[in-house]
């Protein structure tokens, strides 16, 4: 099973660069996308039952009980070596940062203004990488899309005037922030994944983090005792933390190991469109004018940048 993983997303095929993306490849990140749609609505159901920072803890403690299963099957090595404590540490950091804003985030607005806002990560990735990658710069049709996207972003946070409460204005913000966060973690892993194993990178990622969310929950939320777990939120933990945070981030992390971020991005863009169907379909949320003005314009601009 290991082996037929590692062939699906190109380890054995050629050495390891930036590949073209065959069907399998494709068919594995469309299914990764799905799956990853569903994590919105999966917070916003665990959030009924368990505050935003520990939720993040339990998600991700699952998720390193799966990533170090898989570690030790695998028989990858763990051990920080000479060069890799820096790197390792920042992207814990950065990690940390992400998620506790995105919870903080989702708390605070429905998942469907969460979702697109998040989407704008490639957006943030393509803006840093054409400061920081060398040869990948922004061509005209980049920086056009760099605009509308950010169009999208002022119609998302003004909607109608006065119809997005205090409230909710402050989640689209933690999230937008999140998604900046989740841009430099993908340029900055795309930078050291040539260096550094991706599971060791997942595994190093979660021991920063896990007791950093657990610490900050302790220091500014209340304790177990107010957590409700009920059937519905304790699946959706599970989801979290061993259908995304185990499997989906392993995945991710692999297919960045072999294959162009840029051309991953235009990919991980139909996972937005996931998240929308299933919480409009799960959460019964609704779709206003200014979520389709906000989300078309967003859409387009990522396609623009991601089409350079």
């Amino acid at each position: 099973m290991r082996k037929k993983l590692n062939e699906e997303v190109g380890e054995v095929a050629a050495p390891a660069g930036d590949r073209k993306i065959g069907l399998r490849a494709a068919l594995w990140v469309l299914f990764i996308c799905l799956l990853w749609g569903g994590n919105g609505v999966a917070i916003k159901v665990g959030l009924q039952g368990i505050p935003p920072l520990a939720l993040a803890g339990l998600r991700f403690g699952l998720g390193f009980i799966c990533i170090a299963t898989w570690a030790l099957w695998a028989r990858i090595p763990l051990q920080i070596r000479s060069g890799e404590f820096y790197p390792l540490t920042l992207i814990g950091l950065l990690f940390t940062l992400q998620i506790s804003l995105l919870n903080l985030g989702i708390e605070r607005t429905l998942v469907i203004y969460s979702t697109i806002i998040f989407s704008l990560y490639p957006f943030f990735i393509a803006l840093l990488a054409h400061y920081l990658i060398p040869g990948d710069q922004l061509a005209v049709r980049g920086v056009l899309g760099l605009l509308v996207a950010f169009g999208g972003v002022i119609v998302l946070f003004l909607g109608k005037l006065g119809a997005i409460s205090q409230k909710v204005w402050i989640g689209n913000l933690l999230t937008l922030l999140s998604s900046m966060c989740l841009g430099t973690q993908f340029v900055y892993t795309k930078k050291i994944i040539r260096k550094i194993n991706p599971i060791k990178l997942l595994f190093w990622q979660m021991v920063y983090s896990v007791p950093a969310f657990f610490l900050l929950s302790l220091l500014a939320e209340k304790g177990a005792h107010s957590y409700v777990l009920t059937p519905k939120v304790l699946w959706a933990l599970l989801y979290q933390g061993i259908v995304v945070a185990g499997f989906c981030f392993i995945a991710r992390n692999l297919l960045l190991k072999y294959y162009p971020a840029s051309k991953l991005s235009a990919f991980f863009f139909t996972s937005p469109l996931f998240g929308i169907m299933l919480s409009v379909l799960i959460l019964r949320e609704p779709i206003t004018p200014e979520l389709l003005v906000g989300g078309g314009l967003i859409g387009v601009g990522i396609y623009l940048i991601n089409s350079r």
